[in-house]
């Protein structure tokens, strides 16, 4: 009898750990399972903070293209031209109305409109307008002159993000505007497990295609450092052409 309770007792016991071993598992099972959905959602994150900040410094292009738009009006409004130029301005009204009533362009917003509408006029101004090596000064003058508010914005969306802005990019690249950039994912721990493991998750997006930069002889190729700088030191921009 006492043998039998002792069994019994033993059995009792093995089945205690073995479901302790159990639960131990699922547990370590369920801290993965977490990690891993966070890792995606961080991930997720870092998409999305390069995707705005692409958008915005391409952004940045198309709210100052008017400047160099309406210096060349000026310029060509001071041509002895017979009959009078038309002047990019109204290529560029004249391309808005036309998309505004195609029905390819029925998904597009006001926004992308315009930008497209901008797109066509000076890629047609380039190769067939009145003076096209002046537009294409005037244009890589402007544009270049856009670099710096194109990284702070780019910046300030990363960090609005709380993405990091070590290692962040931006690229010049097939005529678009790329940003590279981070979050940090940290993982939950259990028992000293994944204990202080964290990491940057980087992704990389791109903003829309801007067409008439194919015509223009800057940033082929330029990658831009987004780091700033310690307090001590200047705010300077780290550029690498490849």
């Amino acid at each position: 009898m006492r043998k039998l309770r002792k069994m019994v007792n033993n059995e009792k016991g093995n089945i205690s750990l073995l479901m302790i071993a159990i639960m131990g598992g699922m547990l370590v099972l369920f801290v993965f399972i977490l990690n891993l959905s966070k890792a995606l959602a961080v991930k997720e994150q870092a998409n999305t903070t390069a995707q705005q900040a692409s958008l915005a410094a391409t952004s940045v292009i198309y709210d100052h293209i008017n400047t160099a738009i309406d210096l060349y009006d000026l310029h060509l409004l001071s041509l002895p031209l017979e009959p009078p130029p038309i002047l990019l301005s109204m290529k560029v009204s004249e391309y808005k109305s036309s998309l505004a009533h195609n029905f390819k362009y029925r998904d597009y917003s006001a926004n992308e409109i315009n930008m497209e509408a901008i797109d066509l006029a000076i890629k047609s101004e380039l190769s067939e307008g009145y003076d096209p090596l002046f537009l294409k000064g005037i244009l890589e003058s402007n544009l270049t002159g856009l670099v710096p508010s194109m990284i702070s914005v780019a910046r300030e969306v990363i960090k609005e993000n709380h993405g990091n802005l070590e290692d962040a990019e931006m690229r010049f690249k097939d005529n678009r505007i790329y940003i590279k950039a981070s979050n940090e994912y940290k993982a939950t721990n259990y028992d000293k497990l994944l204990e202080g493991m964290h990491r940057k998750l980087f992704q990389e997006s791109s903003g829309p295609e801007i067409d008439f930069l194919g015509e223009l002889s800057i940033w082929n190729n330029t990658k831009i450092l987004l780091r700033e700088k310690d307090d001590d030191q200047k705010d300077t921009t780290d550029v690498e052409w490849e």
